[in-house]
């Protein structure tokens, strides 16, 4: 299972998480939907490991989710949602704040919210 994959795991679920989820990239339509979209993060890092030295190297990759719906207070309240979501999951970690990104020109308009996280591989 990929990393945008074990998001939308954890967020498909969701009350009033809209059901159109999207990988890297987001359609004009639906007018509500998630997008998430992966990028490279931090090389490879080794860790101590065990007693002996052993460690599992870890790598991080960065995702950024993107919450579209015609009302801007259902968007924001989806993409609060979706970050308690993430942050209950050890291996996500937020990296920036939770912010508008404004509405689109799309008849109705569409207003847009994006957060960008952390995900360790080991």
């Amino acid at each position: 299972m990929g990393v945008l994959e074990k998001i939308e795991a954890l967020i498909a679920g969701l009350p009033d998480v809209p059901g159109a989820i999207m990988h890297n990239t987001m359609d004009s339509e639906p007018d509500n939907m998630v997008g998430l979209f992966e990028y490279p993060g931090a090389g490879p890092q080794q860790t101590f490991g065990d007693a002996e030295g052993h460690g599992e190297p870890i790598e991080t990759v960065m995702v950024q989710v993107r919450v579209r719906r015609i009302a801007a207070q259902d968007a924001a309240e989806n993409i609060s949602a979706i970050d308690k979501a993430l942050a209950a999951d050890g291996a996500i970690r937020r990296t920036s704040s939770i912010f508008p990104i404004g509405r689109d020109d799309h008849n109705p308009p569409r207003w847009e919210f994006t957060a960008n996280y952390e995900v360790a591989i080991s």
